[in-house]
């Protein structure tokens, strides 16, 4: 089965909803739902995996493959404590991106644990987004390989930039200002889409206020990063 573009949806309850052959999700297509899934899935760079109708369970008997620039999308839920999750027959060869889609009712904090994979685990993920839980936390992957579990801990390395109160207006329509609470010799700023890809970019030197253009992006949810040389910061963003 070949999913050359959009999305296919497996909800069968029984047997192999893509039959007895292996699957291959290409660029800019999506593989998701609640279903079972016989045959091998191999991800293509700039391609998803997403387990859930909603929130629920993939489970694929056999082995699966996400390289790097593709995604394994999850979304959670911490208010009905439920999260998506992926339950693999044979082995998970991850090394891409894992993108976490949590409710909007969600706040996470430190202690927290989601099991989001099952079964056999190689690789790392080639990054998280967002790249943050929330101010003053960060993403543990320790007990991810061999275990499946995502842990949210207290921030230990990067400082985190205190913004959350000078990004505005969030909705944006057109432009999104920014101010720091200090001048910074320079500054990254990036913004991501809902599947993980970066849909713009740019540096600031000397300065602790600027603004972003979102007048051409199409409605929705967006990521922005912001990161220094010693602190980071990210930030969901609403384009109306």
């Amino acid at each position: 089965t070949w999913v050359q573009s959009g999305e296919l949806m497996v909800n069968n309850t029984t047997g192999s909803g893509t039959g007895s052959g292996d699957v291959q999700v290409f660029e800019n297509a999506r593989l998701s739902g609640s279903g079972i899934i016989g045959g091998k899935v191999n991800v293509s760079a700039g391609g998803e995996l997403a387990p859930g109708n909603g929130i629920g369970t993939m489970t694929i008997n056999n082995d699966v493959n996400i390289p790097a620039d593709a995604s394994l999308q999850i979304d959670i839920d911490k208010n009905l404590s439920k999260n998506d999750l992926l339950q693999i027959g044979g082995t998970l060869d991850f090394n891409g991106t894992l993108l976490l889609n949590p409710s909007a009712e969600t706040v996470l904090a430190d202690g927290d644990v989601f099991k989001i994979i099952q079964g056999k685990i190689t690789g790392t993920p080639q990054g998280v987004i967002p790249t943050s839980p929330g101010e003053g936390l960060q993403w543990d992957l320790s007990e991810l390989v061999p275990a499946g579990n995502l842990k949210v801990t207290k921030a230990t390395g990067l400082s985190q930039l205190n913004l959350s109160s000078q990004i505005y207006p969030n909705p944006v329509k057109d432009k999104l200002q920014i101010k720091c609470n200090e001048n910074v010799d320079e500054i990254e700023v990036s913004v991501f889409n809902p599947v993980g890809n970066q849909i713009s970019s740019a540096s600031y030197r000397q300065t602790n206020a600027f603004e972003i253009d979102f007048s051409t992006f199409e409605n929705g949810i967006y990521f922005l990063h912001l990161k220094t040389n010693n602190k980071s910061f990210v930030s969901k963003i609403l384009k109306k």
